[in-house]
């Protein structure tokens, strides 16, 4: 009775300990990044949230005054404002963003040498400095000489100051923003797509799937019943 029981016992300890030891993996690939959230971004904007209880002249002196400034923050109708265009940016910002990596991930999803360099094409503009970036498009949409500036009127769109106009502006930042980070969101999703077993594939097309139903972006019959049999 005992023989049979140890085998079992000896399979599932060895289990478990495979599992702890992908579980440590999982969390030393990821504190590195963790890590550097936490110095860079965490605890800068918890140093801003407690300076913020202080009154500072500039030279040094601090002077608590509690919620003062966060009291005169909210009653600034200027930071409504500002609040009401970074909620706007981030609810175009994100949509887009998955949209666009997606897309361009299923466009270079296959395997040649002509895609991979699509892929490093689209890739290459975040790895480009930000203040090059900014150059660029400055050099693009500026007003009155900006390539695109000058181009408007020629299609009889009259001009168009695309960072001067509140109704362009903010269209303006959110296109150069998902221009700079697609190819990032790219890699993720390939990355995804390229983890998906190729016998899901065959089953999705078996069971008679077109190209946009195996991509994902509508619901496939991949999993069904008769499928994963």
């Amino acid at each position: 009775m005992s023989t049979s029981v140890r085998p079992k016992t000896k399979f599932r300890h060895s289990r478990l300990s495979a599992r702890n030891r992908e579980w440590i993996a999982g969390y030393l690939f990821v504190l590195p990044d963790a890590l550097g959230l936490l110095v860079f971004l965490g605890l800068p904007m918890l140093l801003s949230l407690v300076l913020g209880l202080y009154d500072v002249d500039g030279f040094g002196a601090y002077r608590f005054v509690g919620m003062a400034n966060y009291t005169k923050m909210m009653r600034d109708p200027l930071f409504w404002q500002s609040a009401k265009v970074t909620a706007l940016y981030a609810l175009m910002l994100v949509p887009l963003l998955y949209v666009c990596g997606l897309s361009l991930a299923l466009l270079v999803q296959k395997t040649n040498r002509f895609n991979g360099v699509i892929r490093s094409m689209f890739f290459a503009p975040h790895m480009v400095s930000l203040i090059v970036v900014a150059l660029v498009w400055q050099f693009l949409v500026v007003d009155k000489i900006g390539v695109l500036s000058r181009l408007t009127p020629a299609l009889g769109l009259g001009g168009i100051s695309f960072l001067g106009d509140p109704d362009y502006a903010l269209f303006t930042v959110v296109a150069v923003s998902v221009w700079f980070l697609m190819g990032y969101y790219m890699l993720i999703f390939l990355g995804g797509l390229q983890d998906i077993p190729a016998m899901y594939y065959e089953a999705a097309t078996m069971d008679g799937a077109g190209p946009i139903a195996k991509s994902g972006t509508s619901p496939c019959r991949c999993l069904s019943p008769r499928a994963s049999s």
